[in-house]
């Protein structure tokens, strides 16, 4: 995996947790890209399903 690859991917599972983060805490825009009619529950969801993702990419990005 090159360096570039790798920045990438720590990007852009930095950028995923820090978006679980702000849907976990019903942040106005992170709950403004959400297109759908929502509840708490929603976002509680979300957030779980993004934080595995991106703590998933950060560790690929880590682990080469």
């Amino acid at each position: 995996m090159t360096r570039l690859t790798r920045g990438l991917l720590l990007a852009a599972g930095v950028a995923d947790v820090v978006l679980a983060a702000a849907y976990a805490m019903q942040a106005g825009w992170a709950v403004d890209t959400w297109l759908w009619e929502d509840s708490r529950l929603t976002y509680i969801f979300l957030s779980s399903m993004l934080a595995a993702a991106g703590v998933a990419v950060i560790w690929i990005a880590l682990a080469e």
